[in-house]
């Protein structure tokens, strides 16, 4: 009688293995639905996000329509005008070295456009050159760093070293310049 009762506790055992097995690959299985689910909709919304992007650049670059009447004024698309205020999205970066020079081209041989003092804000125009250069920038000072492309306030574009310049207002400790 015993091992009919351990033979039963065996199958017992076997039928709630199997159960929460199978519960187990249901939720295993809705989980990575709903992770492919997630991943596609984000797909969509970056495919959305450069459609936009690419009409805004398709209405940036027609010229508004003449305004109806001598007494019309322009006015910005929230106010139902025909013009259109498109934005930039630019990263600061920070002058870390005084006096930093802004050169016309990415090395010290180019021309000097500019020159900035400490902390000043510069715009980072997403270009970096694709070597490193090394620039000695005091008695113990040496750094490695690449050239970049920036904009200052005036408008001005050129080059500036890139040890010159940091996202974060410091400044660059033993520089003798």
């Amino acid at each position: 009688m015993t091992k009919e009762k351990s033979s039963g506790l065996v199958k017992i055992q076997f039928v709630v293995f199997g159960i929460l097995l199978l519960v187990f690959l249901v939720w295993a299985n809705r989980q990575c639905s709903r992770s492919q689910q997630s991943i596609e909709a984000e797909q969509r919304a970056m495919e959305l996000a450069q459609a936009n992007k690419d009409s805004l650049a398709l209405l940036a670059a027609q010229p508004p329509a003449p305004a109806m009447g001598s007494a019309a004024a322009a006015t910005d698309t929230i106010g139902g005008g025909q013009m259109q205020i498109i934005r930039e999205k630019r990263t600061p970066l920070y002058v870390t070295i005084d006096n930093l020079a802004l050169r016309k081209g990415p090395g010290v041989n180019y021309e000097i456009l500019d020159r900035f003092p400490l902390f000043e804000e510069l715009s980072f125009l997403n270009e970096v050159t694709d070597s490193m250069y090394t620039i000695k920038l005091g008695t113990n000072l040496t750094t490695i760093e690449p050239w970049v492309k920036v904009r200052s306030r005036k408008g001005r574009d050129g080059w500036v070293y890139g040890a010159g310049v940091d996202y974060y207002k410091h400044q660059l400790p033993g520089v003798d310049l």
